[in-house]
């Protein structure tokens, strides 16, 4: 349920019925959100909406003191973003052009997610009159949150021709004839295609092997993995691009004492997915010899923790089809490590540990298991 909608931008006349600024300069906020919890059910989920927020860190930052507030008084469940196309940029036709910076967005939305609330697009469109145009921007803005971790929900604001904002009247989808727009048939596919792959391993480092080998996360319903090597992140150009079944990659040789930047997607039979965020290495002069290491990725099995969401306890098992070095890592949604669960050589088996996540506050999290040369991550949620 949205219990205050768009406090940075349009408070209401009735504000200071419910206590007015106030000591938090939000108190008014709180107490909508008191009064909420109080008189709705339980299972209503309480969230918070606004617009124009992702673009600015300080629109930002003023938007999570906010949220903060709420959260440490367990008022919040959700976080609201609007997800307008102005939010975003301006139509490609219009007479002043304005695009916000792609990277803030995405920096921004990054800073919402650390606060472990789930995050719904609220209100997402995107008001282009040529079809070919609103595919184009589609194919940019809709991805970023789709496959955002935190994301839970995307909800469109204009569906059918006609029956959209009028001050938008291009955002629809649909035509009254029943004919889909370009845009709306991409997603049908884009949505079951496979989100990116994580922890893409090396993802720093100077003076690797000219023939690095690299790995990844496996994605839900890939099938095989786009790789692709380039001498710059906007992958103009590429040194490799490469197709493989297995979450590795044994590079071919690159040239010495050169900075790479590499990214990988997942690939099922309804298409690409979106590639990972591209990270990058230094090679020195080495050239490792392949046959040095030894793979076996089809006995190698992290399997998803049990209960999942859990509070404060889960299992998490695996299966390693010989001795090595084991280790077990729990990131954040930003990939920031939390903490190492065991570091160890251990026999060939299968294993489970109960891991407890008591110090740690709710949000989306993920285990890595390292297992030699090989990698399994997946996602775990801590609900308190």
């Amino acid at each position: 349920m949205d219990v205050v909608n768009e406090p940075l931008h349009a408070p209401p006349a009735y504000k200071n019925a419910l206590g007015g600024d106030g000591v938090t300069g939000w108190d008014w906020v709180i107490k909508s959100f008191e009064l909420a919890r109080q008189y709705c059910s339980d299972s209503t989920k309480l969230l918070i909406n606004e617009y124009n927020v992702l673009h600015s860190s300080s629109a930002t930052t003023n938007y999570l003191n906010i949220i903060n507030l709420l959260k440490d008084r367990g008022l919040i469940d959700g976080i609201g973003i609007q997800g307008h196309y102005f939010e975003f940029r301006s139509d490609m036709n219009a007479s002043n052009q304005y695009v916000y910076d792609i990277n803030a967005i995405k920096s921004n939305l990054n800073r919402l997610a650390e606060t472990g609330l789930p995050i719904y697009i609220t209100e997402f469109d995107i008001d282009e009159p040529i079809d070919s145009n609103q595919l184009a921007q589609y194919k940019i803005y809709f991805p970023i949150f789709w496959t955002h971790p935190a994301v839970e929900g995307i909800t469109f604001w204009g569906y059918i021709q006609g029956d959209v904002w009028t001050s938008h009247p291009n955002t629809y989808l649909i035509l009254v004839s029943g004919t889909e727009r370009p845009a709306l048939q991409w997603m049908r596919n884009f949505v079951l295609c496979p989100f990116p792959p994580n922890f893409l391993t090396p993802s720093s480092g100077n003076d690797l092997p000219r023939n690095p080998l690299l790995s990844w996360s496996s994605s839900d319903s890939a099938t095989s993995y786009r790789v692709q090597i380039s001498l710059s992140n906007s992958f103009a150009s590429f040194l490799i691009d490469s197709v493989v079944t297995d979450t590795f990659y044994q590079s071919a040789v690159l040239p010495a004492g050169t900075r790479h930047f590499w990214r990988v997607c997942g690939i099922n039979q309804f298409g690409e997915g979106y590639f990972s965020n591209a990270v990058s290495f230094v090679t020195g002069n080495q050239i490792v010899a392949v046959n040095e290491v030894g793979y076996s990725p089809t006995a190698f099995l992290l399997e998803q923790n049990y209960p999942n969401p859990f509070n404060p306890s889960t299992k998490i098992r695996w299966s390693a089809p010989s001795s090595g070095r084991h280790t077990l890592k729990v990131f954040d949604v930003l990939g920031n490590e939390v903490l190492t669960i065991l570091d160890e050589n251990r026999e060939a088996g299968t294993y489970e540990i109960d891991f407890n996540a008591e110090n740690l506050p709710s949000g989306i999290y993920f285990y890595q298991l390292v297992y030699d040369h090989l990698l399994q991550t997946k996602k775990m949620i801590l609900i308190r």
